[in-house]
């Protein structure tokens, strides 16, 4: 891309369009609810982020430029939430559906509009996928996970076990005392998957809810120990703690 935007990871500028200002891609609102008896919610609620993308399309005549036009649309129109990629913000993309168009033509083969888009989760993603493997050979067992970005982080932990089996394990970060305890038993050959973006929880591919505590999520900027307690034993292979996240800006 030059200058310009992906949506649903198709590159518009083939279609001759040129960013000439985006409005509120990194602005910051919060909200709070209040509630029948008048007092307001603990937490606030981030409300969906509205982007204002102005642009030209320019083309060798205006046929050329109505049919760039057409592909154009022919990529906004989806009813569902697609990867927003802005070239002035390389290296993260929002998760976007278009709310509408308003164009103009400027002179016979140039056009000037604004695309609105919608996100309806209003934070920014890192294009590049973490993913840190660690070895669990004591108990409890402490890892350091530093992920960048300015949004507390849901990532996804998958504990393999190696070895043996275990009943009760248990991953924390420290920094927040978050907790979660798996009370079921994980055998020798098994994966235990804790996304903590949807509350689930797997044991090989098979949601398994036997639980209790908190997801742990993971803090943006700094140093986040995670300890894993419950999943060695002495003379045992060391088992394997995978952290998979992206960097998450707000």
């Amino acid at each position: 891309m030059a200058h310009s935007l992906s949506f649903n990871n198709i590159d518009l500028s083939a279609y001759g369009l040129v960013v000439n200002r985006i409005s509120n891609p990194i602005d910051f609102q919060t909200s709070t609810i209040q509630l029948p008896d008048i007092s307001y919610a603990f937490n606030s609620k981030r409300p969906p982020k509205i982007i204002i993308v102005s642009c030209t399309v320019t083309g060798a005549d205006r046929s050329t430029v109505n049919g760039y036009l057409d592909s154009i649309r022919l990529v906004l129109n989806e009813n569902q939430s697609k990867k927003l990629a802005l070239d002035s913000y390389s290296g993260r993309y929002w998760n976007a559906r278009v709310l509408g168009l308003t164009d103009m033509y400027a002179s016979t083969n140039v056009w000037q509009g604004d695309i609105t888009f919608q996100c309806l989760d209003p934070f920014a993603y890192s294009t590049t996928q973490t993913q840190s493997t660690h070895s669990i050979d004591a108990t409890p067992k402490t890892v350091s996970e530093t992920p960048g970005g300015s949004a507390i982080i849901l990532p996804v932990y998958r504990i393999t076990i190696n070895e043996f089996a275990y009943t009760g394990l248990s991953i924390k970060n420290e920094n927040t005392s978050e907790e979660l305890t798996f009370n079921d038993e994980v055998s020798s050959g098994e994966m235990l998957e804790i996304d903590c973006a949807t509350w689930v929880v797997k044991l090989d591919g098979t949601e398994s809810m036997d639980i209790s505590g908190q997801f742990p999520r993971l803090l943006p900027g700094q140093a986040n120990p995670i300890k894993i307690t419950g999943a060695w034993t002495t003379g045992k292979s060391a088992n394997t703690l995978e952290i998979i996240y992206r960097d998450k800006y707000a």
